[in-house]
């Protein structure tokens, strides 16, 4: 039949090792963030998948962030360029040919 595998919890130091390894290479995350990452989970399971659920969890979260804020700059940006390029209100520009006749 089956045989079940039971993996015991990894420790605070455990997790953070594994996901100091495994996110090294991405610059993704401040070394204090994994460690938080892993504390919170050795408190309450102890299981790496959660560890590194939760870190693309937040990776996701912080891409999204980082897209609607781009959204938000290119509107304003957009704003301000239309904005110097539309005439001021009330202000009529007089044609340069009534200028120069002095209408």
């Amino acid at each position: 039949g089956l045989t079940r595998l039971q993996f015991s919890p990894y420790s605070q130091a455990q997790l953070g090792a594994i996901l100091q390894a495994r996110l090294q290479g991405l610059k993704v995350f401040k070394d204090h963030a994994m460690q938080l990452a892993a504390r919170k989970v050795a408190a309450v399971s102890g299981d790496v998948r959660r560890a590194l659920e939760l870190c693309r969890r937040a990776a996701e979260i912080a891409e999204d962030q980082i897209k609607k804020k781009a959204i938000v700059r290119a509107r304003e940006e957009e704003a301000d360029l239309l904005g110097k390029l539309a005439p001021a209100k009330g202000k009529t520009q007089t044609p340069k040919k009534e200028q120069a006749a002095g209408v």
